[in-house]
């Protein structure tokens, strides 16, 4: 309770970048909505993958100075001072839990004020979530392993990486599998596939068949988002504990 009392009051002062981050999330979101070439389309593969890229690298490049950074020195000043680690990330990682459930709902709020996607708003602002929550988990272990500059480079790179093999047909499935952005995208086209009706279900059809997903995956597909966020919330927790105090 202490450090959990600690951490929202090192939050509080600053509230000019979290009204940065939600402005920019949210300027983002109108963009894309503004910029979207098929607006009344349902199966707007490339709107999605605009929105995964988007949403993953703005959550990833906002939580790196979660424990990256001068974060890092406090940490091992703290420790050395006999501070629990494990109660650390969690209070850490209980605050960013706003921001996972904030960010996707500005961002959809402006984003759906330009663009129509077929897709039910509860249903996209769900995967959002698992995937802005996801993102994050890789995000920690990308500041606890890299120096600042070099973690923002991988995490950009990761994310525009990882929705490239996501929507490619030229990958073999099982590194698909691997990557955040392939279950954030079956979520949305599953998604939205389950809202088409009549004469729209043939494009239903041939998106999926395209992507070679199922409709009956919507539900794997957050699971699988919420594993990767655990396998690497794991990871990070386990490199705080190898850090020397």
């Amino acid at each position: 309770l202490i450090i959990g009392h600690r951490v929202v009051n090192q939050s509080l002062r600053e509230p000019g970048e979290a009204v940065s981050n939600y402005g920019i999330t949210a300027l983002t979101g109108l963009t894309l909505g503004l910029l979207d070439p098929q607006r009344e389309l349902p199966s707007n593969i490339s709107a999605m993958t605009y929105t995964i890229v988007a949403m993953g690298l703005l959550s990833m490049i906002s939580v790196l100075s979660t424990f990256g950074g001068p974060e890092g020195l406090v940490f091992r000043r703290e420790r050395s001072c006999g501070m629990n680690c494990f109660a650390y990330f969690v209070a850490k990682d209980s605050l960013n839990l706003i921001g996972c459930v904030l960010k996707p709902l500005f961002y959809l709020a402006s984003y759906f004020l330009w663009s129509h996607p077929r897709i039910a708003f509860s249903r996209y602002y769900v995967v959002m979530v698992a995937t802005v929550w996801c993102t994050s988990g890789i995000a920690y272990f990308l500041s606890l392993t890299m120096g600042t500059v070099m973690a923002q480079l991988a995490a950009a790179i990761l994310a525009l990486v990882s929705t490239l093999i996501s929507s490619s047909q030229n990958f073999p499935t099982i590194f698909k599998f691997i990557t955040y952005a392939y279950w954030s995208l079956e979520g949305l086209v599953v998604g939205e596939a389950m809202e088409l009706r009549g004469v729209w279900l043939i494009t239903r059809c041939a998106a999926l068949s395209y992507l070679g997903l199922d409709i009956k995956n919507f539900r794997f597909a957050l699971s699988m988002l919420l594993c990767i966020g655990i396998i690497f919330r794991t990871l990070a927790l386990l490199v705080m504990l190898c850090i020397r105090k």
